[in-house]
């Protein structure tokens, strides 16, 4: 029993250690385009709570709590991302610990538990678990499985007040700040005949409890989106069909990713370690005679295979939206959570027949979702640099120029076409705005294409393309440059007093480039520099 305690001891560290922005200095990392507009917001109205009681945010009120996390991020740090990136690490850990908690009920082992929590704040697959801008998502999903573990724990002792309301209070948050997870709520309570306690009528009982918030929240959603206000990705409310091969790809997607763990880059050695070990367990349960726990590793194998045939169909939340059955962050936002019961559920079958593997199987899940994070962290933390780098130099050419001349780019590098990284101008835009900038970018033109403006941004002018740009020091750019023209807005908006007063401080924590090794500098650097008078 110590053991089992040390290991899961161990596990927590681990967790914590892999899922800390702090990882190769990522707690200093830029935002994107949804934290800069949402403190930008913070900056003119104060920390918005509630999105009804924006004009802005008002769109979004189908999750009227999504920007909370934000605002607490905000308020412990207004100049910089540090606040939001602990409160991600935080809602990172509370993942952690409910789903460690769910599977504890559903009747996995201690360490197979444990390491089931790690996979589901890091799972390799759901390729942003360290973006800010899913910190939303990460908040949600440890409401929802708390709330299942809830519900699972009621199933196996007795039901109270106080149990039930923290059950529909965790659903309300939940569903409030990110509604997708309704494609998981609807099938928790098929994890009430996986648990071998009560009866038949306890459990209707149980799920009809279970379903009172979410049929509330559904009727509030309903209302709003017939109250006429336009609502933010309105693709949901459209019906489109759907092929059969389309369903077919995202299942491929779905347990692709559900084998993310034992694959590059996170390792050919653990994956195949880890595979070998699966095979062996799989045999033994096949072959093997131990009588001993039979209804309990095959309660554990029933339930491992109904999750992961929930898994691509929780994904179908997103139909409406084709493109977003393409995206790992928002399949694996729903899918992860019977993604990962399935995983350890099997596991746990496996384990349940040879008791001895229990501490290995657990000890490999860590290993190789720990590697994986590292893995994921670096590449974010790479793609991060490109942003700061480039948000740094525009900024340093703005502050600069006198007459609101639009900014030409040079990127010999080419970062911005490198491993998918694009910084369109309505992201710059909002990130110079964040920062102060005298007057926010409208458009961009990258390598003398010019890019549409959207519909939603009247009065902007439109992006000419400028083949050739003008390098810091007077030299003409490579051939393969990329280069792009930054045109402001005819009629800008200029910040309060306020926030002029802690500009500096801003860009500062922010842009490290800046007063340190220069923005153009280093494999990131590129030039930015007014456009040449006529």
């Amino acid at each position: 029993m110590a053991a089992r305690h040390a290991l899961t001891l161990a596990m927590a560290a681990v967790m914590l250690a892999a899922a800390s922005p702090q990882l190769l200095g990522g707690m200093r990392d830029v935002g994107t385009i949804e934290e800069w507009g949402i403190y930008h917001l913070f900056d003119t109205q104060g920390v918005v709570w509630w999105t009804y009681t924006s004009d802005a945010l008002r769109p979004h009120s189908i999750r009227p709590f999504t920007v909370v996390p934000h605002g607490v991020g905000y308020l412990l740090t207004a100049d910089s991302f540090v606040g939001l990136q602990v409160v991600q690490t935080v809602c990172l850990a509370l993942q952690a610990a409910a789903m460690t908690w769910l599977l504890r009920t559903l009747g996995a082992g201690l360490p197979l538990a444990g390491a089931g929590g790690i996979l589901f704040a890091l799972y390799p697959a759901l390729d942003q678990a360290f973006v800010t801008r899913s910190v939303h998502i990460h908040w949600t999903s440890a409401c929802v499985v708390g709330a299942a573990a809830l519900l699972m724990w009621m199933t196996r002792d007795r039901v109270t007040p106080l149990r039930a309301a923290a059950m529909m209070g965790a659903q309300a948050v939940g569903l409030m700040t990110y509604e997708a997870h309704y494609s998981v709520v609807v099938f928790v309570p098929l994890l009430l005949w996986a648990v071998a306690a009560g009866g038949t009528g306890r459990r209707i009982r149980l799920g009809l409890l279970w379903f009172v918030v979410p049929v509330l929240n559904g009727i509030r959603i309903l209302l709003f989106m017939a109250s006429g206000t336009p609502v933010y990705q309105e693709g949901i409310a459209q019906e489109q069909g759907r092929s059969i091969q389309e369903f077919v790809d995202l299942a491929g997607r779905v347990f692709r990713g559900m084998a993310a763990v034992v694959r590059p880059p996170y390792g050919w050695g653990v994956g195949a370690v880890a595979l070998a070990v699966v095979v062996l367990g799989v045999a033994v349960v096949i072959l093997g005679r131990d009588a001993r726990a039979t209804a309990s590793w095959r309660t554990m194998a029933i339930t491992g295979v109904v999750a992961a045939l929930i898994a691509p169909v929780c994904a179908l939340v997103y139909a409406a939206q084709p493109v977003h059955l393409l995206d790992p962050l928002r399949i694996f936002a729903v899918a992860s959570i019977p993604a990962t019961v399935a995983t350890v559920a099997l596991l746990a079958a496996v384990s349940r027949r040879v008791p001895s593997l229990e501490l290995p199987l657990a000890v490999l899940l860590v290993v190789g979702v720990a590697l994986g994070a590292q893995s994921q962290r670096s590449y974010w933390h790479e793609r991060t640099q490109a942003i700061e780098h480039t948000l740094g130099a525009v900024s340093i050419a703005s502050a600069a120029d006198g007459d609101d001349r639009p900014i030409v780019v040079v990127d010999e590098a080419q970062v911005t076409g490198r491993d998918g990284f694009t910084l369109p101008g309505l992201l710059l835009g909002s990130g110079l705005s964040y920062l102060g900038d005298r007057a926010p970018v409208a458009a961009m033109c990258l390598a003398g294409q010019t890019e549409p403006i959207p519909p939603y941004l009247p009065g902007i002018p439109p992006c000419v393309a400028t083949p050739q740009g003008t390098r810091m020091d007077g030299a003409p750019p490579e051939p393969d440059a990329h280069v792009f023209v930054l045109r402001r807005s005819s009629r800008p908006s200029r910040p309060s007093p306020e926030i002029l007063a802690r500009l500096t401080s801003r860009q500062r924590n922010v842009l490290r480039c800046i007063g340190v090794d220069g923005c153009a500098a280093g494999p990131h650097g590129l030039v930015a520099v007014p456009e040449p008078a006529p």
